[in-house]
C-alpha cells in the first residue's frame, strides 16, 4: 500500500526507499502523514514533481503536523508575504520548516533593523530563503563593510536586495574584487559607482576584470582611456555586453575604420558599443550611397555621436543642407548634424530676411542670441 501510493504520485522505487528509511516510523504511520501532507500541499497548488522534490530535499517535513506547517506559512503571511511567495519558499527551500516561527520572526525583524523595507525583505527571502537560517552576524558584517567603504546606506540596501548572494559570499572575495579595480587605477568613488550599477562584478571570477582590460589594452586603448570609458559606460563589464565586444570592434574595422579611429570614436562616445552591428552597418552602408567612403569615415570621426542618430534624422538634415547648397565639406568637417532640423530651417528663414549671412546658421544658441538678440523659442515660433 505504501509503495503503491508513492508510485502513483510519481516516486521511483529508489526514492521510495529514501522516504521509508529516513526514520524509524512504520510504513503505515509514514503513509498516513504523507497523505495528509500531499492533500494539504495539493490544495496550495504544489504539483506531484514539486511534492516529490520537497519531501526528498527535507524528508522530515513528512513528520511535521499540518498545523505546524500552517503556522510557519502564517508567520510569513503576517509579515507581508502573499500566499504564492510563501508556497514558493516552501518549494525552493523546504528546510524552512526546520526553523521555529520565533526565529523566522526575529530574523525578518533583524533585516528591518538594518534598514531594509518589508518589500525589500520579501524580495530577498523569496529569492534566497536560506537567509532565514544562516549566520546573521556574518550578513551584518558584510552590510557594514559596504557602509564603511563609502557606499550610501540606500545604495547598500539596493545592492543587497538585488544580489542577495552577497550575504552568503565570503567577504574576502568582495575585498579582492575591489582591490582588482584599485590595481587598474579606479578610485574608491569610481568603484562604488560601477559596482552599484553592476553588483554582480563583486562576485565575479578574480581574472575577469583584468582579462577584459588586457583585451582592450591589446587592441590599442590606453589605461586612462579605458578607465574613462568604463566610468561613462560601466555596463561594458557585464558579460552580455563584453561577449559581443570583439564582433563590434571587428565590424567597425570591416567598415573601414582604423584601430586609431575606433579608439578615438569609442573614447569620445563609448555608447556606440551598445548598438548592434546591424544598426551601425545598415546606417553606414546607406550613407555610402550619397557620401564618399573616406568622407563618411571622417564625418563619423569628427562627430562620434552620429552613431546614435537615426538614419532618417541624418538623411533629412543632409537633404536639407544640400537643398540650401551648404558645402559638403562643411557637413563632413563640422558638427552641423547635431542641430535640430526645425531650428536650422527657422534660422535660415530668419537670416534670409535679415542679412543673408548663412555662416551664422550653426552658431551656438547664446552666440546667435548675442548677435541677433532673438531667442531660440522666438525663432521656432516664427515670432520675428
Amino acid at each position: 500500500m505504501f509503495d503503491e501510493y508513492l508510485l502513483d504520485i510519481g516516486y521511483t522505487k529508489e526514492q521510495i526507499n529514501v522516504i521509508r528509511n529516513f526514520s524509524n516510523y512504520s510504513s503505515s504511520t509514514l503513509l498516513y502523514n504523507i497523505k495528509n501532507l500531499y492533500n494539504f500541499l495539493k490544495q496550495n497548488n504544489i504539483n506531484n514533481n514539486e511534492f516529490i522534490n520537497i519531501t526528498l530535499t527535507n524528508p522530515s517535513i513528512i513528520l511535521e503536523s499540518i498545523d505546524n506547517i500552517k503556522l510557519k506559512l502564517y508567520e510569513l503571511n503576517t509579515f507581508g508575504f502573499n500566499k504564492l511567495n510563501s508556497i514558493n519558499i516552501l518549494k525552493t527551500y523546504p528546510y524552512i520548516l526546520d526553523i521555529s516561527t520565533e526565529r523566522i520572526r526575529t530574523r525578518l525583524n533583524k533585516f528591518i533593523d538594518l534598514g531594509f523595507s518589508k518589500d525589500n525583505i520579501i524580495y530577498i527571502i523569496s529569492n534566497n530563503a536560506y537567509l532565514l537560517r544562516g549566520d546573521f552576524s556574518s550578513y551584518k558584517r558584510k552590510f557594514d563593510f559596504f557602509i564603511d567603504y563609502g557606499y550610501s546606506k540606500k545604495n547598500t540596501i539596493k545592492i543587497f536586495t538585488n544580489i542577495s548572494e552577497l550575504f552568503d559570499c565570503n567577504i574576502t572575495i568582495i575585498k579582492n574584487r575591489i582591490n582588482d579595480f584599485k590595481s587598474i587605477g579606479f578610485s574608491s568613488s569610481d568603484i562604488i559607482n560601477i559596482t552599484s550599477l553592476i553588483p554582480n562584478l563583486l562576485l565575479s571570477n578574480s581574472n575577469i576584470i583584468h582579462d577584459r582590460f588586457s583585451y582592450l589594452i591589446e587592441f590599442g586603448f590606453k589605461d586612462k582611456e579605458l578607465i574613462q570609458i568604463i566610468k561613462k559606460l560601466p555596463i561594458l563589464l557585464k558579460n552580455s555586453y563584453f561577449e559581443t565586444l570583439n564582433n563590434k570592434l571587428n565590424n567597425l574595422i570591416k567598415l573601414g575604420f582604423s584601430k586609431d579611429n575606433i579608439i578615438y570614436i569609442i573614447s569620445n562616445n563609448p555608447y556606440i558599443l551598445i548598438y548592434s552591428e546591424d544598426n551601425i552597418s545598415n546606417k553606414f552602408n546607406t550613407l555610402l550611397e550619397i557620401i564618399d567612403k573616406d568622407d563618411l569615415i571622417k564625418m563619423y570621426i569628427n562627430f562620434p555621436l552620429l552613431f546614435g542618430y537615426s538614419l532618417n534624422n541624418i538623411l533629412d538634415k543632409i537633404n536639407y543642407y544640400n537643398k540650401i547648397k551648404l558645402d559638403t565639406s562643411y557637413i563632413i568637417n563640422s558638427k552641423v548634424l547635431v542641430f535640430p532640423l526645425e531650428l536650422i530651417k527657422a534660422r535660415y528663414f530668419y537670416l534670409s530676411k535679415k542679412d543673408n549671412n548663412y555662416n551664422n546658421l550653426f552658431l551656438e544658441d547664446y552666440k546667435f542670441y548675442k548677435k541677433y538678440k532673438i531667442k531660440t523659442t522666438e525663432l521656432l515660433e516664427g515670432d520675428f
